[in-house]
C-alpha cells in the first residue's frame, strides 16, 4: 500500500509538470509568432526558447527537481550561449538554491538576456565584455536577491529601444511569476539589467 501511494503521488507529480510544461510551449509559440517574422526566424527564435528551457530543466532533474543553484543556472545558459574572448565573462555571488519554479522562470530570462544582448550590446561583438553578480540582502525569510548583469565593449544601445517578446518577457517574468522587478538602462557598450525579488518564495537556501 505504501508502494501504491508513492507511485500515485509521483504519477501526480508527473501530470504536473507536464501540463506546465505543455503551457509553457504553447505561451512561447504564440507570443513568438509574429506578423513581421518569417517562417525561418520563427522556428530559430523558437527553438532556441525550447532549448533554453530545456538547459534549465536539466539541470533541475540533476537534482530531482529539489531546486538549482543560482551560480549554476547563470553559468549553464551563459556557456551555451556566449561567444566571448577568455576574461570576458564573469559570473559571482553567494550560493543560493532557487526553488524549481523560480529557477525555470529565471532561466528564461537568462536567456532572453544573453539573445537581446547578442543582438544589441555586448554580445554583438568580440570585444563586449559581460558581468554578472548577485547577492542576498537580508534573511532568507524577508529577504531578497539582487542580480546586476552589466554589459561593456559591444554597441551602445539606444536609449528610446522599443520593446520586443524579449525585454517584454524579462520584465513581466520577474514581476508576475516571482512577485519582484527588473529595470534596465544604458550602459557603455550593452545594456545594465538590475533585478531584485523576494528570498521567501523562490529561494530553497543559501
Amino acid at each position: 500500500k505504501h508502494a501504491e501511494a508513492h507511485h500515485r503521488v509521483l504519477l501526480h507529480e508527473l501530470q504536473h509538470r507536464v501540463k506546465n510544461i505543455i503551457a509553457t510551449v504553447s505561451a512561447l509559440a504564440g507570443r513568438t509568432l509574429r506578423p513581421d517574422l518569417s517562417l525561418a526566424e520563427f522556428v530559430h527564435a523558437f527553438q532556441g526558447r525550447l532549448r533554453g528551457m530545456a538547459r534549465t530543466h536539466e539541470l533541475l532533474s540533476r537534482s530531482n527537481w529539489a531546486g538549482a543553484p543560482l551560480g549554476d543556472l547563470v553559468e549553464s545558459t551563459l556557456r551555451s550561449l556566449v561567444s566571448l574572448e577568455p576574461g570576458g565573462f564573469s559570473a559571482k555571488g553567494p550560493e543560493v538554491l532557487l526553488t524549481p519554479s523560480a529557477a525555470a522562470t529565471l532561466g528564461m530570462v537568462i536567456y532572453e538576456l544573453a539573445t537581446n544582448a547578442g543582438k544589441y550590446g555586448a554580445l554583438s561583438q568580440p570585444s563586449g565584455r559581460l558581468d554578472v553578480a548577485w547577492q542576498l540582502v537580508g534573511p532568507v525569510q524577508g529577504g531578497r536577491v539582487e542580480l546586476v548583469w552589466t554589459e561593456s565593449g559591444g554597441r551602445e544601445v539606444v536609449r528610446d529601444l522599443t520593446p520586443g517578446f524579449g525585454l517584454s518577457f524579462i520584465t513581466r517574468s520577474i514581476e508576475y511569476e516571482m512577485q519582484g522587478k527588473a529595470e534596465r538602462g544604458p550602459a557603455p557598450g550593452g545594456l545594465r539589467w538590475t533585478i531584485e525579488f523576494p528570498a521567501a518564495q523562490n529561494v530553497q537556501r543559501s
